[in-house]
Parts: structure tokens; sequence; C-alpha cells
């Protein structure tokens, strides 16, 4: 059974509850990601590369977060060589979110500074400087408060995404310097239910729209989820949450020729599994972990969007909830 832990300190500055920092350990395992490509340590940070021509990377911190009345720093770095790249950085499952990178992009290729704010009011800021969090240039700004109810929700429980694509240097990629996240209150949240395919059958929780079969070779284990996916005929797979606050599940991917395999939670995308149809990877298709916060949600649905004969692998769908 896996559990994780989250820490929590707090503080009342101005008749305002934020929690203080912790620093996140920058190794691969802190991250899940959709993409095989491989994840590494250089002497500046850990290194996220793009997997191809207008392919870029997508990841996210493998962690539950509370960032009301709380802040996130990041130091962060895009190596590109001018070309056309598109990207954001934020909060999973919102609008908290810094512009998309394609409007700075001249400010690229140095180390950058972004800093998440979201007030116990539901008011945020992401602001990015080009010399340190809140100083030198203001690079990009996004500003706000969050009126709908269920993005309310997910801020109380949610993650830290990165995505770069449509990336026409192929050879662009991100490194993430430093990461600062708000420290939590000691709740533990262990896994309560386990989806896997061992002995060949689907199990009777999973709906499924398309055609699909158990396969042998999954992760880790003897068999896996496989289908074949065509956005034409609306194929998707779906299952309910059953009140997890966090699921994992191991994913492999063929990304070369999809147009977003999306993750939909109850009814909203939150997050992609495969990212756009004119694309190449150099990296052969493998399994790759990938975490998502669903504290609101009550059914998950992964659907095809335009994509035509994409091989699906699904295996060990874990679901998390507070002990």
């Amino acid at each position: 059974m896996k559990k994780f832990l989250l820490f929590v300190m707090i503080l009342v500055l101005g008749g305002e509850v934020y929690s203080q920092n912790r620093s996140v350990p920058l190794v691969p395992e802190s991250f899940s990601t959709v993409y095989s490509a491989p994840v590494v340590n250089d002497d500046e940070g850990l290194v996220f590369p793009s997997v191809g021509y207008r392919n870029g990377n997508l990841f996210s911190l493998k962690d539950l977060l509370n960032v009301v009345g709380s802040e996130v720093n990041l130091k962060w770095k895009l190596t590109n060589t001018g070309h056309y790249i598109r990207g954001r950085i934020g909060l999973q499952g919102t609008n908290v979110f810094t512009n998309d990178i394609d409007g700075f992009v001249s400010d690229l290729n140095q180390w950058l500074y972004t800093t998440i704010t979201v007030n116990p009011d539901f008011s945020y800021s992401v602001l990015t400087y080009s010399d340190g969090y809140s100083s030198g240039n203001l690079i990009d700004s996004n500003t706000g408060t969050i009126a709908d109810v269920t993005q309310q929700e997910i801020l109380q429980k949610t993650s830290i995404q990165f995505y770069f694509w449509d990336t026409y240097d192929e050879s662009a990629y991100l490194t993430l310097g430093a990461l600062e996240v708000p420290d939590h209150n000691g709740i533990q949240y262990a896994e309560f239910n386990n989806l896997d395919f061992e002995g060949g059958v689907l199990p009777s929780e999973i709906t499924v729209g398309g055609s699909a079969s158990v396969v042998t070779g999954g992760a880790g284990s003897d068999f896996a989820f496989y289908m074949q996916g065509n956005a034409s005929a609306s194929d998707y797979l779906e299952f309910a949450t059953n009140g997890a606050e966090m699921i994992t599940f191991d994913v492999k991917l063929n990304h070369s020729n999809s147009f977003r395999i999306m993750t939909i939670v109850d009814g909203i995308n939150v997050h992609a599994l495969s990212v756009y149809d004119q694309g190449s990877t150099r990296y052969e298709a493998d399994w790759c972990e990938v975490a998502l916060p669903i504290a609101t949600a009550s059914t998950i649905r992964i659907e095809f969007w335009s994509s035509d004969g994409q091989d699906l692998y699904l295996d060990n769908v874990r679901f998390y909830a507070e002990e």
C-alpha cells in the first residue's frame, strides 16, 4: 500500500492565514510525467527535454497542495533557439496559470522567477520576474479572482503543472532550478483501492466506449488494459472515483500520431495524456506514472479527442484518500 504525507506549518499575518513553504526535492521521482523522455539532473537543476518536433513535454508535481492563503515559488528556464513555442505553468485543474509563453519567447533562455499567490478570498496573482522573486523586470502577469465554487475547492487540493508544446525547436528543454510549495498539516493519504488487470480480466468498475481488451505486458505486472482509440467514434474509458482525493495510474502511449488524449474530471478537461497531432517523438513508448488530484470529482474519463488508431495502455489505477 502506498502512502504519502503532507506537512503544514501555519503563520498568521495581518489577519490572513498563510502557510510556510518547503522546498521540493528536484529529483525525477518527485514528478508525474506522460512522456517516456528521460528526466535528468544536471548542475543547474532538473531537466525535462522536448520529446520531439511540436510535441514538447508535460509534467506535474506528484503531491496534493492546499494553495489557498499560500504562495508557490518556481525558478525555471526554458532553453529554446527562438523558434515558436507555447506552454504554461500553474495550478492543475484551475485558471491560475502563467499566460502562454509564446507571449514572452524573447525572455526565455534565462532564469525566470514565478510566484503564484492565492489569497483567502480566492483572488490570485501569477507574476514572473527576471532577476528574482518580485525583483527585476516583470516578464508576465496574470491576476484575477476564482469565483467558480468547483475551482475554489480544487485550489485546496491541487498540484503544480508544467507544459510546453508546439516546439519548432525539438531540442528545447525546461530546467527547474527551484520549487517551493506550501507545507501542510501532517495529513496522511493512503491507497484504498487499486484497479489492475491481473488474470486478464477487465474490472467491472471500468466502462468502455469503443473496443478494448486486456493484454499481456503490464507495468510491473502480467496484464494491462489496451485500447486503440478513435476520436470520430468517441472512444473512451471511465470509472468512478469512490471518494478518492488523488489517483495515480501507469500509462504507455505512442505520442507520434495523436492529438490530446484528455483526462476529464467530472466533465472538466484537467490533464492531457498526449499533446499534439502533428508532432513527432524520438523516444520509444514506455510506462509513465501519472498523478492526478481529484478531490471534488465523482468520475474520471479518459477520452480520445482527435486520433486515428492511437494506442493506449493503462495499468495500476490507484485511489488515495485522507486517513
